[in-house]
């Protein structure tokens, strides 16, 4: 039996081993795409997934003593991660328009669902669903840190969620122009 993590994330790397047996030589392969980055002839491997898809591991073991071996295979599925992008700080009390929250893979944009935890700690679920874009709330529960959450359908990315977050600036007071408030032409 071959232990190790059977969905992963492209271009990560995860380990894999079946159980040390003295004297016993280990061979390891990975078909289609991976690449074993260390370990081989040994009890366990680290591959590196390189490409998206579904991959077999397979180990061929014989003890030297004993004359006797085996044989196990591992199915692997590599899901790309998504990621999400936005404004680092916003003003209070207005929707982000000219520059939203953006989610996206490696393959282009992703339709998630956005949530945002408040300052105070309040989750506000789904505000948007089913777009890579978020720029519908209005930073109205005062400033501070606000977690912005980004949702996708599970299954389809390694990483189901995603989190950042943004600083919602305090009121910015309104400047007083001082001069006098008539003058006369000329």
């Amino acid at each position: 039996v071959i232990n190790g993590s059977i969905v992963v994330c492209l271009n990560s790397s995860t380990n894999y081993q079946v159980p040390f047996i003295p004297a016993t030589v280990y061979s390891w392969t990975v078909v289609p795409g991976g690449v074993i980055t260390g370990g081989q002839g040994t009890n366990t491997i680290s591959v590196y997934w390189n490409t998206p898809g579904t991959h077999i591991i397979q180990v061929n073991y014989k003890n030297k003593l004993l004359d006797c071996g085996g044989s196990g295979k591992l199915k692997v599925t590599v899901l790309p991660p998504f990621f999400i992008s936005g404004p680092l700080s916003l003003c209070p009390d207005a929707p982000n328009t000219t520059n939203p929250f953006s989610s996206y893979s490696y393959s282009g944009p992703v339709a998630v669902n956005w949530s945002v935890v408040t300052p105070g700690g309040s989750t506000l679920s789904n505000l948007q669903t089913g777009s890579p874009t978020f720029n519908t709330y209005n930073w109205n529960a005062g400033p501070g840190t606000y977690t912005v959450i980004a949702v996708a359908s599970p299954g389809t990315y390694c990483n189901d969620t995603v989190k950042t977050t943004v600083t919602v600036l305090g009121s910015i007071p309104l400047p007083t122009i001082i001069g006098p408030a008539f003058i006369c032409p000329g």
